[in-house]
C-alpha cells in the first residue's frame, strides 16, 4: 500500500496546491541564482553547487545528433493495400500481424501506419475507413476485415 497517495478529491486538491506551492518556490530561487551571476555577485557554496549542477544536467541533456525533419507523411495505396492484406491473410494463410509487418516493411512506413490504413482503430476516421472498405469487400462477395 501506497502511503501519502491523494484519494479524496480534497487530497487531491490539497497536493495540487503543494506542488504548485514548491514549483513557484523553485522557479523564483532558479530566477534569483541567475539574476545574482548576471550581476557578478558572489554565490553561497550551496548556489555555486546547485548552479554547477543544473548546467551539468542541462549540458548532460544536449543531443549530439543533429535533430531532423520529419519530412512529409508517407503515401500509402489505399485499395492496393487492402487487396495486398486480403491476400495474404485469406489465401496465403499469414496471420495478420505478419501481414501488418510485412506491408509495412514493403512500403517504408510503420505497422501503426498499415492499420491506419486499414481503418483499424476505434477513432471516427478509421470507423469510417473500415465501413467504406467493408462495403467495397460485401460488393466482391468477400469477408469483412
Amino acid at each position: 500500500m501506497k502511503v501519502n497517495v491523494p484519494v479524496t478529491e480534497e487530497q487531491h486538491a490539497a497536493a495540487d496546491a503543494e506542488h504548485s506551492r514548491v514549483a513557484k518556490s523553485q522557479k523564483r530561487f532558479c530566477a534569483s541564482v541567475a539574476d545574482r551571476i548576471e550581476a557578478g555577485e558572489t554565490l553561497s557554496g550551496y548556489e555555486r553547487e546547485w548552479a554547477a549542477a543544473a548546467l551539468r544536467h542541462v549540458g548532460a541533456t544536449i543531443s549530439e545528433e543533429r535533430p531532423r525533419p520529419a519530412g512529409k507523411p508517407a503515401k500509402l495505396p489505399d485499395f492496393e493495400l487492402v487487396l495486398e492484406f486480403i491476400v495474404m491473410t485469406r489465401h496465403q494463410s499469414v496471420s495478420k500481424n505478419d501481414a501488418y509487418e510485412r506491408l509495412a516493411e514493403e512500403h517504408g512506413v510503420s505497422v501503426t501506419a498499415v492499420k491506419k490504413r486499414l481503418g483499424l482503430g476505434n477513432d471516427p476516421e478509421a470507423v469510417a475507413r473500415r465501413e467504406e472498405i467493408n462495403s467495397v469487400l460485401h460488393v466482391l462477395g468477400q469477408p469483412p476485415i
